[in-house]
Order: structure tokens, then C-alpha cells, then sequence
């Protein structure tokens, strides 16, 4: 290392040194000699946050920023006039690393001219009373590492190419102690070491006695005192030869204090061990310091770092037992990653050395625990009969190995395996927490094998043993899914469950999981959806609804979320469709308006098809329009789309394109059932636009599309009334006879009884078949409905006249006089008016007004 340090000085005084103030570029140096090279960390977003803390009574001031050049990396040193008081650092953009310093101030703010071969810039600015700093640099894959100098005055960042940490096979261990027992490095081993260096009782007052002090506390686990002694042997006895020794103990000393709560030394130790290497970089304590550093990266959660250091001592210190624990930790490194293959490859090299104790067993069960949870059964039953091949009473330290292996084997289709490795860890501990669920899956194991009465029996034993339990609560719904009715039924009761049917025993079971339960558990949350589908299976939608709405409360995210909500959504369609069908259209509304959050995007369309077609039934026009144009992509619904659209535009008075609707119905489907529905409502369109022979035309084609029009009123009395418009009364007199007759059969509604036969007298007229003509319209006006239709009656007023029917005309006026509408009372009063010389004429010679025989 000192020769490293060498090498790179003439090196650094060649290159210019960027600075903001008046920091010497002798500083800069010294900050290099005082430092190990970079142990590099990729930066990635769980670096973000991470902050070094410590304590100062002064105002903190960034005074200077200095970079330096290396062959292989690059250094910014951050100096300020104070002790730093703490500072996060962040991977902001990909090419951006972001400091905030803290509360304090700037010399300078703004772009430095700070640039080499991987930096591209450092900016400085002092936001919210914070000071904040960002170095940009030239590539976007780069290592880095931060640290802070002894007197912790400067801020040490070190920058570097590529990626930093190699993930191209296990870290090989070369050669080594074979059947070498691992153990956690103990904060007695190098107190030990030293203390056996030292006299027994050496002189009072000497350097010896202070190390031998502290290594005696750290033998009785005074590790605080220790401390003390050391900082002070240090300020005693800066050129003593046991300055050595003593850094490296006051590391492990500040390392050791509270093992339990790394993060509040984390910094005291950090710089120990930085002093400690760079001081005495050759020093035989060094590895074994390096592991400790690394371990401590490690459980603090920093994997770059921690693989930055460990990786170096399997490489340099390949026969040491260092290197074989570095190899184990890396390992564990891997499994936090959930890099089980690279951890498996460290694992496996570490094994070619045929490692001992429990230290290590303990470890490489972290590797099959790992494949455990991520479902690989095969890989962790592997791991764990290795394990026991070498320890066959390792379950007596860890029983869950024999639960994961008899899992395992459940799920790799081997029942017999499986129960024979759960029945042991029952056996081993009946009292377990996890006993509850091992007797279940027991259960399960039966059920494999087909042995159901056997697996019944556990799954009854199960509750009785552990009630309110996982256990209790799996084996009730294995029975439940088995149909196990006498499980849950009063024998009494059993007769009215089955007779309902399947689909009903099977909710009356899962409710009655559910009330036994009072324990909250995703369990829990399969007897819901199992509930769920049951209702669903029984068509049930509305208890369906509920229940799924009940677990998507209960389960906002999970595996079940997927299936639960897309179920629920077609329970919700479904719902929607039946009330449709029954004709409860403001029901399918109110039912949309409550539930419309669960439809999911792939049955919305439909869902969109359905209310649209109820917003037509309720002379919703416009917006079913615009349901039913959003669906011209659903294919499956596109007849009754199209008539639908015609329809909704024919209520609109949108004929034109209710001409086009229809006619692209008929193009699409000339083979439908509709087609004659299509054909006439495209001349109630036509009609309205004046286009009678295009109207009548297409009635005529309707009608020889399907005869049984002829028996329809609606239609016969669009034909008569087109007939009489062509002035062809036979025909229309006609075919509103054949009206009157299907409103006799079928039971019409009293206007329009009164319309037609109004017009059927009309046209009785036109043919000049008086008699008929004077009976119709007298039928008509006996039906008249209380709401009146004004023009109707003038239009029979005005036959009558036609007729020669003075009085009858005369007494129809009197009712249209009695109507509401101003318009038509005038005109009334204007008709009678106008009889009169009629009526006087008459009189004069001496001729009575033909009446009504």
C-alpha cells in the first residue's frame, strides 16, 4: 500500500489541481496518504438517504472543492472549516451524484471549474439554509464511495468506470485449510492475541500497561472502557511501537461496544479502521480488520461496499480462514440480493474446503431457506439434506428444516417424503406455533395419495386440537371443498342444504367457515373468495357482489386481487344483463351507479351495451346514442347495437342518420329475423323526411319479409296512412281495417283505438261509403280519450261536414271548443261560424240535414 501511495505522488504533482479558495494542493495530498485505495460501491437508488453523523458546536462553511486524477479513478474532496455535522448522498439522475451537507454556508457558490477524464463538473448551492452540492459526471455506469477524513473536516468522494461489483461466478477460493471450523469473529481474539504479546504485569505508567489495560477490559467485555483507555493511550504515546496494535484494537473496541446497535458507531468505526489502514497498511491485523469492516457493511445493508472488501481478502488471503468466512458472507450477500445462483457458486467453493460448525451450517441454510420462499423446492431440499448429511441433529437447532423439507417435498409431489418429514417435526415439538398448520398439510398429504377418509379425519382433528388457528382454519376449508356437509350440518339440517343443490351446500359451508373464524387471516380471505364463487355458481350475483366486494376490502393488494376482481366484474355484468331481461330498468341503473368501480376494462363494452339499451327503454335517447356509437368495436353485440343506434336516432329526430343505421343493419345482417323490424322502422324515419314512396316501399318489402305484419297495428296503420297519402283509399281503407282488427286481438291502448278508427271513417268518406264512414267516426269519438288530440277531432268535425252531417259536425266542434289549446278553440269557433248560412239555408227550404240513421 505505501508503494501504491509512492507510485501515484509524482503523478498527482503533475496534474493540475481545480480549487475554490485558497486550499493548498499539499492538503489534497495529504487527504491521499491518509486513505486506503476506494472500496468501490455501486450507486444505486438504496443509497439514497444514507447520512454520517457527529456533533459540532461551530457554523459549518464548504470552503474549498479539490479534484485529483488518478490512473484509475478520480477524488473530490469536500473541505470545510468545521467538523462536519452529517451529510446525505444520493444517485439523483444517472449520471449525477447529489450532497446535502446540512445547515451551514458557501465561500462560493455556482459551476466550478472542476474536469477530468470521468468528471464533468461540480456545482455548489446553498438552498433553504442547507448546503448542497452536485457532481456530474461523464458516463452513466460508474462506481463511488464516500467517506470522511480523520479530523472529519473533508468530505472524500472516489469515483470510477464500470460497474462494482463483478457478478460472473463464485468467488473462487484457490486453496485453503481443509475441515477449518467457522466461527463469527469474537471481540476476545485480538485483545487476546495482544495481551499474550504483553508482560504479564508490566510497569505502571508505560505504554505496556495502557494496551494491557484495555486489552484485559475488552477480555471482560468492557469494550466502553477499552475505548477510553485507547484514545488515550493514543494521545499519551503517539510514537510508541504498540501504536500498532493499538489502532487496531480501538477499532474493534469502538466495533464491539454495541454490537446490537451498529449505527450509532457507525462512524467512530469507520474512521478507526481507516486510521488503522492507513497507518499500517502492511499490518498482519489488517485482514482480519478488512473482514470486520466488510461484515459490518454487510448488516448495516451497504452490499457494494460490503462485496468491495470481502471480494479483495478471498483473492489476497486465499489459505486463511478470513478467507473462507469473506467467502461465506459474500454469499449471504447474494441471497439479500436474491442472486441465488451466485450465492449457491460462493457456497459451493466454500464447501470444496469442507468448512465445520454451526456457524457455517447456519449460513448455508440461509441459502436453502431462501430458495424456500422463492417456491425453488428442489434447490432448498437439496441444501437441506446436505446439511443434515453432514449434522444429522441440525434440526434440534433449526426444527423448521424439517417443516421446509416436508413442505418442499408436498409440493414436488411427494406426499409420503412430506408426511414423513412433518410427522418428525410434530413429533419433535407438538407445541410448536407452527403445529397447527403441520397437522393440516398432514392432511393434505392423505388427500395426494387419494386416502381421503384418513385426510377428512385430520382435517377434523386439526380445529379440535388447535381451535382459532391457522390450522383450524385451512382444515375447514379442505372440508368444505371436499363437501364434508356432516362437518358442518346438524344431521336435521343436512335434508334442505343438499336439496338446494352444489352451488348452495357449498356457500352454506363457507359461511359457516367464515362465522367459526375469529382470527384475521389471508386464510380468511380464500374462504371469501370461495364464497364468492359459490353465489356466483348459483347465479347469486348480488350475494356474489357483496362478498367480493367484501374481500377486496378486506385484501387491497395480493394474488387474489386479480382473480377477485375479475370475477366480481362479471358478477356485476351478469347482474346488469338479468335485470335487463326482466324488464327493471331504473334497478340495472341504480345498480350500475353503485357498482360501476368494480366492472374492470375488458367487460365495460358489454356493461356499456346493456345500459344503453335500458336508457332506450326509458326514452333515455341521447344517451344511449352515445353508448352505443362509444361500442362500434364490440363485435359480439353488433345487431342489436345497430338497431338500438337507429332507434335512439329516430327518438332524437336524428332521421337521417337512422335512414343510414338501418339500412347498414339490413347490409350486415339480410338474414336477420329483424330485418322487417329494420325495414319499418327506416319508413317511420323516411316519413319524417317527407320520403313517403321510399316509406311505403319499404313496408311493402317488410311485409313480404315477414307476414305476420299483417296482424301488427302499428304497421297496418303506417301502410293505410301511406295508401290514403298516394290516394290509394282501397288500400289504406284496407289495411286500417286490418288494424282495428289486430288492436281488437291484442288489446290497444284507447288513443290509439280513436286514431285509427278517425281515419278509417276518413277514408270510408273518400271512398264515399258514407253509412261506414259516419259509424267509424262515431265509434271513434266513443273511445275519445280525456286528453284530447285536437287535430284528430277537427278532422272528423270536418268529414262530417264533408258528409253533409251538419249536426254531427256541429256537436264535434262543440268538443274541440272545450280543449285547452287557444289555437283550436279559435278554429272551432271560426267552423261554427262558418255552418251557420248552412244551417239557415236549410231552414228556408224547409229541408232538414240528412242524420244518422
Amino acid at each position: 500500500m505505501r508503494k501504491w501511495i509512492v507510485s501515484m505522488l509524482p503523478y498527482c504533482r503533475k496534474r493540475p489541481v481545480g480549487s475554490l479558495g485558497s486550499v493548498a494542493a499539499a492538503f489534497f495530498l495529504a487527504v491521499l496518504l491518509l486513505f486506503d485505495a476506494p472500496a468501490w460501491a455501486r450507486p444505486s437508488p438504496s443509497d439514497a438517504g444514507k447520512s454520517i453523523s457527529g456533533r459540532s458546536s461551530e457554523v459549518l462553511v464548504l470552503e474549498g472543492i479539490n479534484l485529483g486524477t488518478m490512473p484509475d479513478f478520480s477524488r473530490v474532496v469536500f473541505t470545510f472549516n468545521t467538523r462536519i455535522v452529517s451529510y446525505t448522498v444520493q444517485r439523483g439522475d444517472v449520471d449525477e451524484i447529489w450532497f446535502n451537507f446540512g445547515r451551514g454556508g458557501v465561500k462560493s457558490e455556482g459551476r466550478l471549474p472542476l474536469e477530468d477524464g470521468l468528471v464533468q463538473g461540480v456545482s455548489v448551492n446553498q438552498t433553504r439554509n442547507n448546503v448542497e452540492a452536485r457532481l456530474k459526471v461523464k458516463t452513466s455506469r460508474f462506481a463511488f464511495r464516500h467517506f470522511t477524513s480523520s479530523d472529519q473536516k473533508s468530505v472524500i468522494l472516489d469515483l470510477r468506470r464500470g460497474a462494482a461489483v463483478e457478478e460472473t461466478g463464485g468467488d473462487e477460493v484457490a486453496s485453503g485449510p481443509k475441515r477449518l471450523t467457522l466461527q463469527e469473529p469474537q471481540p476476545q481474539q485480538l485483545a487476546a492475541l495482544i495481551r499474550g504479546t504483553l508482560p504479564e504485569r508490566p510497569a505502571a505508567g508505560t505504554p505496556e500497561a495502557m494496551l494491557a489495560e484495555a486489552a484485559d477490559y475488552i477480555l471482560a467485555g468492557n469494550n466502553r472502557s477499552a475505548v477510553s483507555t485507547l484514545q488515550l493511550f493514543k494521545t499519551r504515546f503517539p510514537s510508541s511501537k504498540l501504536m500498532e496494535p493499538a489502532v487496531f484494537l480501538l477499532a474493534e473496541a469502538y466495533y464491539f461496544q454495541a454490537p446490537e446497535d451498529l449505527a450509532a458507531n457507525f462512524v467512530s468505526i469507520i474512521q478507526g479502521f481507516q486510521e488503522a489502514f492507513a497507518l499500517y497498511p502492511d499490518s498482519p491485523f489488517m485482514v482480519r480488520a478488512q473482514l470486520l469492516q466488510g461484515y459490518l457493511y454487510m448488516k448495516m445493508d451497504y452490499y457494494s461496499e460490503a462485496s468491495a472488501i470481502l471480494k479483495p481478502i478471498v483473492r489476497e488471503h486465499p489459505r486463511s480462514e478470513y478467507a473462507a468466512l469473506a467467502q461465506m458472507y459474500l454469499a449471504e450477500i447474494y441471497l439479500q440480493m436474491k442472486n441465488f445462483d451466485q450465492a449457491k457458486a460462493n457456497y459451493d467453493a466454500l464447501r470444496a474446503l469442507e468448512p465445520q460448525g454451526q456457524y457455517f451450517l447456519e449460513s448455508y441454510f440461509k441459502l436453502g431457506a431462501g430458495y424456500f420462499q422463492e417456491a425453488l423446492y428442489t434447490k432448498a431440499n437439496e441444501v437441506f439434506k446436505e446439511i443434515l448429511g453432514s449434522a444429522e441433529d441440525f434440526y434440534r437447532q433449526r426444527p423448521e428444516i424439517l417443516y421446509y423439507m416436508g413442505e418442499g417435498y408436498f409440493h414436488l409431489k411427494r406426499p409420503d417424503l412430506s408426511r414423513a418429514y412433518l410427522l418428525h417435526a410434530l413429533n419433535l415439538n407438538p407445541r410448536q406455533d407452527t403445529a397447527d398448520v403441520i397437522l393440516a398439510r398432514i392432511g393434505d398429504t392423505y388427500k395426494e395419495e387419494g386416502r381421503l377418509n384418513e385426510a377428512i379425519a385430520i382435517f377434523r382433528l386439526t380445529p379440535e386440537k388447535y381451535p382459532d388457528s391457522v390450522g383450524a382454519l385451512i382444515s375447514r376449508l379442505r372440508l368444505a371443498e371436499y363437501g364434508a356437509l356432516d362437518y358442518f350440518f346438524e344431521a336435521g339440517s343436512l335434508f334442505p342444504v343438499v336439496k338446494n343443490g352444489t352451488p348452495a351446500a357449498d356457500a352454506a359451508m363457507y359461511e359457516s367457515v367464515i362465522k367459526a373464524t375469529t382470527m384475521d387471516s389471508p386464510l380468511l380471505q380464500v374462504a371469501y373468495f370461495k364464497l364468492g364463487m359459490a353465489y356466483f355458481n348459483q347465479d347469486n350475483f348480488t350475494e356474489a357482489i357483496g362478498t367480493f366486494k367484501k374481500l377486496l376490502e378486506m385484501q387491497p393488494e395480493g394474488d387474489m386481487l386479480d382473480d377477485a376482481r375479475y370475477v366480481v366484474s362479471k358478477a356485476v355484468l351478469s347482474e346488469i344483463k338479468a335485470r335487463y331481461l326482466e324488464k327493471r330498468y331504473l334497478d340495472l341503473l341504480d345498480l350500475y351507479g353503485n357498482e360501476k368501480d368494480l366492472i374492470t376494462e375488458l367487460d365495460w363494452p358489454e356493461v356499456r351495451h346493456y345500459l344503453a339499451l335500458a336508457d332506450l327503454e326509458l326514452n333515455l335517447a341521447d344517451d344511449a346514442a352515445k353508448l352505443l356509437e362509444a361500442n362500434k368495436d364490440l363485435t359480439e353485440h353488433e345487431d342489436e347495437r345497430l338497431i338500438g343506434l337507429g332507434k335512439a336516432y329516430l327518438k332524437l329526430g336524428r332521421h337521417e342518420d337512422a335512414v343510414r343505421t338501418f339500412a347498414l343493419f339490413r347490409e350486415k345482417f339480410p338474414n336477420d329475423r329483424r330485418a322487417s323490424l329494420a325495414l319499418m322502422e327506416q319508413a317511420k324515419a323516411e316519413i319524417a323526411q317527407d320520403q313517403d314512396e321510399a316509406a311505403l316501399a319499404n313496408l311493402e318489402r317488410a311485409r313480404a319479409v315477414d307476414p305476420k305484419l299483417n296482424q301488427d297495428s302499428e304497421f297496418q296503420n303506417m301502410l293505410g296512412d301511406l295508401y290514403l297519402k298516394q290516394g290509394q283509399n282501397e288500400k289504406g281503407a284496407a289495411a286500417l281495417e286490418e288494424a282495428i282488427q289486430a288492436m281488437a286481438a291484442g288489446g290497444s291502448a284507447e288513443e290509439d283505438v280513436f286514431l285509427t278508427k278517425s281515419r278509417l271513417g276518413q277514408a270510408y268518406a273518400k271512398l264515399d261509403r258514407k253509412e261506414d264512414a259516419a259509424r267509424l267516426l262515431g265509434e271513434a269519438l266513443a273511445v275519445k280519450p280525456a286528453a284530447p288530440f285536437p287535430e284528430a277531432v277537427y278532422l272528423i268535425a270536418r268529414t262530417y261536414r264533408e258528409l253533409g252531417l251538419l249536426e254531427q259536425a256541429a256537436s264535434t266542434l262543440e268538443l274541440l271548443k272545450n280543449t285547452p289549446d287557444p289555437f283550436w278553440q279559435d278554429v272551432a269557433f271560426q267552423e261554427l261560424q262558418a255552418m251557420k248560412p248552412d244551417e239557415a239555408l236549410s231552414r228556408l227550404l224547409g229541408k232538414q240535414p240528412e242524420t244518422q240513421q
